[in-house]
């Protein structure tokens, strides 16, 4: 039997995607002896979120539900989901398989400047239509997503060995808030 949260696309997604981000950042900072066992753990999360944002019980949103233009803020929040979902089963089985970095580097980059621009959308927009618990939480989480893509296009595309501390650091830190965002999110602490 198994549970569901109809409506929590935005909390479920800003949790997994703290997941993801928690465990890369242990095996960026060494604390991982074993690189299968992130790569298995973030690719397991990834094709969560896939189903997650394709399943007809969490599809629709949590915090995106009241305004004339609920469709086309859904699909931007759409369009963050699927791209970190990506981001997550790439890096997992870069990790699990022994791929090369780069390619995931470079794909950090599409996702810091798509996930920067959903946060334009949701700071322009989401304040006046849902308040400032919708816009902070949306706003945000997505600035955060795109700070951590670019550390981690800077550390894998272009290995700078400088950036490794920082990006698993900023992963670690920013994949807790944006957890912690999902949580408060997911219990309507913020609504």
């Amino acid at each position: 039997m198994f549970v569901t949260f109809g409506g929590a696309m935005e909390a479920l997604f800003l949790v997994l995607i703290g997941a993801v981000l928690f465990s890369q950042s242990w095996q960026l900072l060494g604390l991982y002896s074993d690189s299968r066992a992130a790569g298995l753990l973030m690719l397991v999360l990834g094709i969560l979120m896939v189903l997650g944002a394709v399943s007809a019980s969490l599809y629709e949103p949590m915090l995106l539900n009241s305004s004339a233009d609920r469709d086309t803020e859904a699909m931007v929040m759409k369009i963050v989901i699927v791209s970190w979902a990506v981001y997550a089963i790439v890096g997992g089985a870069q990790y699990l398989w022994d791929f090369d970095e780069r390619a995931s580097g470079f794909y950090s980059g599409f996702i810091a400047i798509s996930t920067f621009c959903c946060m334009i959308y949701f700071a322009r927009f989401l304040e006046v239509r849902y308040g400032v618990e919708t816009w902070i939480a949306l706003s945000g989480g997505t600035l955060v997503l795109s700070l951590i893509a670019g550390f981690n296009f800077f550390h894998r595309a272009t290995e700078y060995s400088v950036m490794r501390l920082v990006c698993g650091w900023s992963m670690l830190l920013g994949g807790s808030a944006v957890s912690l965002i999902g949580l408060a999110v997911l219990t309507r602490l913020l609504s």
